[in-house]
């Protein structure tokens, strides 16, 4: 059977609209290693903004008196090569759709 092995230091890659009114020409192109450090530069802020949306859903639920059983949370992420990660006003134009799920857990019965 085959086997993969998964490298987690494998670069992730992110393709990066032009500003409005902006066009790509071929001398515009970022380096590959521009590209390189762009794409995490933007996965890292990507990932931090989940972690810290995350972290604020988790202290709103916390503050309340009567939780619910069950809280998701969709939201979407847009990949700016300026700004990093930003919470996307529209899944349309998202380059990440999150879903984040916390599950109450049941008390156990003996």
């Amino acid at each position: 059977m085959p086997t993969f092995t998964i490298d987690e230091h494998a670069p992730i890659l992110v393709e990066f609209k032009p500003a409005p009114g902006l066009e790509h020409t071929t001398r515009g192109l970022p380096s590959p290693t521009d590209l390189a450090k762009q794409s995490e530069q933007a996965i890292n802020a990507a990932m931090s903004t989940i972690h810290a949306v995350a972290k604020r859903i988790v202290a709103t639920i916390d503050a309340i008196s009567d939780r619910p059983a069950k809280v998701e949370v969709d939201f979407g992420l847009k990949l700016d090569v300026a700004a990093g990660a930003l919470v996307a006003q529209a899944s349309t134009e998202a380059s990440f759709v999150v879903k984040l799920t916390w599950e109450r857990e049941k008390p156990q019965t003996k």
